[in-house]
């Protein structure tokens, strides 16, 4: 963009060009515009679905347009794939060319050409991971794949999703050995089958991944690898919880608790003697009790997917830097990694 931009919000009106508000690099913030109600008008139910004239009026204020620019060519996918806008994008721009490379961590929709998807990408250095971009409400996964291809030295992906489907029906043989140990404690998980899902975009973005040079549990690839991994059972791993903990399921209020509980779960792993996870000031906002506090319906899923990605990233780290996981089926008939503690 030719200024040091620290993030962008992005939103689409329905047949209208792309319009995008820049954050200063210095102050983390959109100019003239204070961050928290940035937040709160990119994140709230109401919001999010507006235009971009309505949008301008809304960032009332000194906030500069980005001139358009033409899309690269979109990545080769197995199947051809419908594409729609990225809603809501924050992120810190990559101006110089690290040793060190990046993970992803993807909190993907089952059925992604309709409802949104979360996506973390953070820099891996050493036993630190800091979050570089967070994105929410992604739809299409030609999207989700645009925003892993032109991630600069991205090498390992984790994603929330049945990656691998041999079975015509029925659970697949990691659904079932992962119920077995984690259902007692409310963390089983639904079975995936090729009847409940034939055009899995799981599936696709695992064979896509798998073109890229990312195969399935490849840890020392030079290319890259990606896992299949599911938040619940992790997160009673990681920090020693005697039961699944609910956040996706309840009323508003039950929803609203368990993502500040969440959120103070991921933020006690920024002092990980194991893998610390650093969050810079322009993604606070998704980890504030009083910012969830004030989120309701699509908002509120969106802030879900983000935190869940985050999740989905630490997972990623965790399998990079060689921690200790348990692998519930394999590479054939389909897998789920689950970390051992941290």
């Amino acid at each position: 963009m030719g200024i040091p931009a620290i993030g962008v919000g992005r939103h689409l009106g329905e047949s209208r060009a792309e319009a995008s508000w820049i954050v200063s690099a210095s102050s983390g913030k959109p100019s003239g515009y204070d961050q928290s109600n940035y937040h709160e008008a990119l994140f709230s139910r109401h919001e999010i679905l507006r235009n971009g004239p309505d949008l301008r009026k809304l960032l009332d204020g000194n906030i500069q347009e980005t001139p358009a620019q033409s899309k690269p060519p979109a990545p080769a996918l197995p199947t051809r794939l419908k594409s729609s806008p990225l809603p809501t994008s924050i992120g810190i721009t990559h101006n110089s060319i690290n040793t060190d490379y990046r993970i992803a961590g993807i909190d993907l929709a089952w059925i992604s050409e309709k409802n949104g998807s979360g996506i973390a990408i953070g820099l891996l250095s050493d036993k630190q991971i800091t979050l570089e971009e967070l994105h929410c409400g992604v739809i299409g996964l030609g999207n989700v794949t645009d925003l892993l291809d032109r991630t600069h030295n991205l090498r390992g992906v984790a994603v929330d999703a049945p990656l691998i489907i041999e079975n015509r029906k029925g659970a697949r043989p990691c659904e079932e050995a992962l119920n077995k140990v984690y259902r007692a404690k409310w963390a089983g998980c639904y079975p995936s089958n090729q009847t409940l899902y034939p055009e899995a975009s799981s599936v696709k973005l695992s064979k896509w991944l798998d073109i890229q040079g990312m195969p399935h549990l490849a840890l020392g690839n030079e290319s890259g690898w990606q896992i299949e991994c599911y938040p619940h059972p992790a997160l009673i791993e990681l920090f020693g919880l005697e039961k699944r903990h609910k956040y996706k399921k309840g009323t508003s209020i039950e929803k609203r608790q368990g993502q500040i509980q969440l959120a103070e779960y991921i933020q006690s792993l920024c002092s990980s003697s194991t893998l610390s996870l650093k969050i810079p000031d322009a993604f606070t906002a998704f980890l504030n009790s009083e910012h969830i506090q004030g989120l309701s319906g699509q908002g509120l899923k969106h802030n879900e997917d983000a935190l869940d990605a985050i999740i989905c990233l630490y997972i990623a780290g965790l399998y990079a830097i060689g921690k200790e996981m348990a692998v519930f089926g394999d590479s054939e008939k389909g897998y789920i990694v689950v970390p051992m503690g941290r």
